[in-house]
């Protein structure tokens, strides 16, 4: 849903120019744990063996590729609960039909992604077939009685796994009052890095707190470059600071909360 979203917005701006998504393969991580699987990170369009292209390929190839094609998503979760599923597609055509059994479900024109609502399954297993033009996809599933194990994250903690960190380290962004005329987490990096006084606070702050994959020299680049992070807020590249995010952006903030602007 990220991936089409991401490309409906930059298709309504053409002022955007480009993008890059992360990542185009899964790679190795040490310190990753995803899906149950250690020391790789799971973000790829391509998994890390190159053998499968997940559905978010797809979805990138439906916009920009003019090879004409069609492919049924979310085929590796071939047993489903339940005697009717949502089948979504992906293709560059404007005209896709799905057939159940050789059954036709229905026809739908439109651009990129087709839905379609209540699709028959048995417990014997289904053929589905999606055809747009003289392209074809073919996939099986099976009705089962409850969701396979398989299916789930054994270790599964919602507030552990899922925990939404960006939107959680924004909120406590959000509640860390500013001073009129005194430096925050609100302030751009350009603007932290412009003041000794307020470098020197971010540098010793976060020595101690940043990823490995992020220094804080590289972050505290010299005064004759300009980076993205400058345009960025201390509070949105909090993100970096490790384990003990919440912990070092509340002591950066009441630190620059004492460091006053000069005009």
């Amino acid at each position: 849903r990220l991936h089409e979203n991401a490309c409906e917005t930059f298709a309504a701006r053409p002022w955007i120019w480009g993008s890059f998504v992360w990542n185009m393969f899964d790679f190795g991580s040490s310190f990753r744990r995803e899906g149950g699987t250690r020391g790789r990170n799971n973000k790829g369009l391509v998994t890390m063996d190159r053998k499968v292209k997940k559905d978010a390929y797809y979805v990138y190839k439906a916009w920009l590729s003019p090879e004409p094609f069609v492919h049924i998503d979310g085929r590796r979760y071939f047993a489903r609960p339940g005697a009717q599923t949502t089948i979504r597609i992906h293709s560059n055509q404007s005209e896709v039909s799905l057939y159940a059994g050789g059954q036709l479900v229905g026809t739908q024109t439109g651009a990129h992604v087709f839905v379609f609502e209540n699709v028959p399954l048995s417990r014997e297993g289904t053929v589905l077939t999606a055809r747009a033009g003289d392209c074809t996809d073919t996939i099986t599933l099976w009705a089962v009685e409850e969701k396979p194990a398989q299916f789930t994250f054994p270790d599964f903690q919602r507030a552990q796994n899922a925990r939404n960190w960006f939107e959680s380290l924004e909120e406590v962004a959000g509640t860390l009052e500013t001073r009129p005329g005194y430096y925050s987490v609100h302030d751009t990096m350009g603007q932290i890095k412009a003041n000794p006084v307020t470098r020197d606070i971010f540098m010793d702050c976060l020595t101690a707190g940043l990823e490995r994959s992020l220094s804080p020299e590289r972050v505290m680049v010299g005064d004759e470059s300009v980076t993205v992070a400058d345009a960025m807020s201390v509070g949105m590249l909090a993100h970096f600071l490790g384990r003990k995010k919440e912990t070092i952006l509340r002591k950066l903030h009441a630190a620059l909360s004492q460091v006053e602007k000069t005009n």
